[in-house]
């Protein structure tokens, strides 16, 4: 990492933040709320992150969207299983 770079970590979201990733638009053919889940889930700790999932099935959103290969967020998740809190997140809200 740079010298000028500051690596971040643990950093605390307001529920206003939390909230903004609701708003992310999909510029392929993957849907917006994949786009939503994979843009929360790469920069969120995971007490953020469940924060994030609960207002997203709050606004009815689909936690089985896919990407433009076909793949929900929750089966790109799986092979990755240092992060396994994260994809066991989105398993306990599946519905």
């Amino acid at each position: 990492m740079k010298k000028d770079k500051v690596r971040v970590e643990e950093q605390a979201f307001s529920q206003a933040q939390i909230e903004s990733y609701l708003d992310f638009k999909s510029y392929d053919e993957a849907s917006p709320q994949f786009v939503m889940l994979e843009k929360a889930y790469r920069v969120m700790p995971l007490e953020f992150f469940e924060k994030f999932l609960d207002a997203f099935v709050a606004k009815g959103y689909d936690l089985n969207a896919k990407n433009v290969d076909g793949d929900t967020m929750l089966e790109l998740m799986k092979p990755n299983t240092a992060f396994t809190e994260y994809s066991n997140a989105i398993q306990s809200r599946v519905a």
